[in-house]
């Protein structure tokens, strides 16, 4: 009997440790600094395209500015983001910035010390997302609550061009 009471008692103590084990996935709100690794993001403003220059999207345009610094201990490269909606579905940043006046390109590092603040391109339906954010290797992360705002469309397009019909 005593050997059943201490299995069973073994039994839980490794369950209960594999399950304190799992992370926490952190999430922080569009305008707050996501801290994972030795670098500090903070997505800072979204606005939907309708064109970029003469480019036309295949769902919608969707321009996330963001915000890096390097606070680790020596030089990092960004991983690529990645959008994902309320059904766990992945979207890809754009590796095409042409259009976007401050696009921070597909190859990006910094120095120890060093931020840099630039846009990043998708092409997704428009719908409420989590930008995935990494730390210099892409082994941990974090995301940032990114809600759908519509109203920060194209800034060439007037109220009336937004209201027709």
């Amino acid at each position: 009997m005593k050997m059943k009471a201490t299995i069973a008692l073994l039994g839980l103590a490794i369950l209960s440790v594999s399950c304190s084990n799992k992370k926490e996935i952190r999430v922080v709100s569009l305008g707050e600094k996501a801290e994972i690794g030795g670098l500090v993001y903070q997505a800072i403003d979204t606005h939907w395209p309708m064109t970029l220059g003469e480019r036309t999207p295949k769902e919608r345009f969707f321009v996330i500015r963001i915000s890096i610094r390097n606070a680790g201990g020596s030089d990092a490269t960004i991983p690529a983001f990645e959008l994902l909606d309320d059904a766990d579905n992945s979207f890809p940043e754009s590796a095409d910035g042409a259009g976007v006046e401050k696009w921070l390109g597909m190859s990006r590092k910094l120095a120890n010390g060093a931020s840099e603040q630039g846009d990043i391109l998708f092409d997704v339906p428009p719908k409420h997302y989590r930008l995935r954010v990494a730390d210099e290797n892409d082994t941990n992360f974090m995301y940032v609550d990114i809600p759908l705002n519509l109203t920060k469309e194209d800034p060439s397009r007037t109220k009336s061009d937004t209201f027709a019909k």
